[in-house]
């Protein structure tokens, strides 16, 4: 009895965790890794796995570079990021095109360079980089 009573209990959970990592499979990537030196990696899920150039960047990654490494990431809107050396990221949002415009980064130490792409030339506030003391936003923004 008690073993059929965790399996009923275990069940959803189980189903619900195979659900979970389906879905952030077919997620479409925020970016790509376009370059590495030195050491860098990725967590999802606490997950932790070692990058590689050409690797997917997902949502929800929390990307981390070593000491004396660099990570270079191409977004899907042509953004590029780079990493300076022990430099933790994370990516909280990124979605361009038909699901909508909008990307939110955040810096959890470390230093790191942008270049934008186009979500940031599409409206005001657009790009959002958040750190522990400020948020930066970057847009577009016309002269009239």
């Amino acid at each position: 009895m008690r073993r059929f009573l965790t399996l009923v209990l275990a069940t959803p959970l189980l189903l619900w965790l195979f659900a979970a990592a389906a879905v952030a499979q077919i997620a479409p990537p925020a970016g790509t890794v376009a370059r590495i030196q030195g050491n860098a990696l990725a967590v999802r899920n606490a997950v932790p796995r070692v990058l590689t150039v050409g690797e997917a960047i997902q949502i929800g990654d929390v990307l981390s570079t070593g000491i004396d490494s660099r990570l270079e990431v191409k977004m899907i809107d042509d953004a590029t990021f780079t990493l300076g050396a022990e430099t933790a990221f994370v990516v909280v949002d990124y979605t361009f095109g038909q699901a909508g415009n909008s990307g939110t980064l955040r810096v959890i130490k470390g230093a790191f360079a942008v270049t934008s792409g186009k979500i940031a030339q599409l409206a005001d506030n657009s790009m959002k980089v958040q750190t522990e003391v400020a948020t930066v936003s970057a847009g577009a923004k016309l002269p009239h």
